[in-house]
């Protein structure tokens, strides 16, 4: 039987910290259960997805149907969607690394439910990994 895994408390404590610190603290609230868990009663404007689909932990696996799927649900009529991927490597000795391969599959579970305003990939950091970023509203 495979442990649970739940979100890392870690990276809430860094978003509360940084919430106060650029004033927005009692506007924002971290929820520590995985994603597939959250139940919201309200809907957004805007939602970000930054690096939190397909984590290198395991944390986070979901198929991207069901994962941008509930994110739409969250969303108002005409809200946007800013998502950024995992880190993955382009030509990676010839194989082919899982994380672009989830950002490929993002990107057909976002047009399915939206219109991609923009879609762009960039290196990051200092090994050669890249990230993609995309911008949808919801039809």
């Amino acid at each position: 039987m495979q442990p649970v895994l739940r979100p890392n408390p870690q990276l809430n404590q860094i978003g509360e910290t940084t919430a106060k610190y650029t004033g927005v603290g009692d506007k924002v609230r971290f929820f520590d259960c995985k994603f597939e868990d959250f139940i919201s009663d309200r809907t957004y404007d805007l939602v970000f997805s930054l690096a939190a689909f397909f984590t290198a932990d395991g944390r986070e696996r979901e198929n991207a149907q069901a994962y941008f799927g509930r994110i739409f649900d969250f969303l108002n009529p005409g809200g946007r969607l800013f998502y950024e991927s995992t880190s993955f490597l382009i030509h990676n000795e010839g194989k082919i690394d899982p994380h672009q391969t989830a950002s490929e599959e993002t990107a057909v579970a976002i047009s399915a439910q939206a219109v991609i305003q923009k879609d762009w990939t960039e290196q990051t950091g200092d090994q050669g990994g890249n990230r993609r970023f995309i911008l949808a509203a919801k039809h």
